[in-house]
């Protein structure tokens, strides 16, 4: 991705797209800027929270980071 990613939606499609093949249910929860970088929480949990956050350069749209909470038991 080359453009910049000005808005709150831009920065959670993209975190969205990349969970949309393995986790049929995404609700997003958070999406914030932090200078250059665009944090980005969505639950993944289908019947317990389960968080997965993202780290996006706002710049470019490139996904620096991204992480998957462990499914609690």
């Amino acid at each position: 991705m080359v453009s910049e990613i000005t808005s709150a939606v831009e920065a959670t499609e993209i975190a969205q797209s990349i969970l949309e093949k393995e986790y049929g249910f995404r609700r997003p929860l958070k999406a914030q800027r932090t200078g250059d970088v665009w944090h980005v929480k969505i639950d993944v949990g289908v019947f317990q929270p389960r968080i997965a956050s993202f780290k996006i350069d706002a710049k470019t749209g490139a996904v620096l980071e991204y992480e998957v909470a462990a499914e609690s038991s």
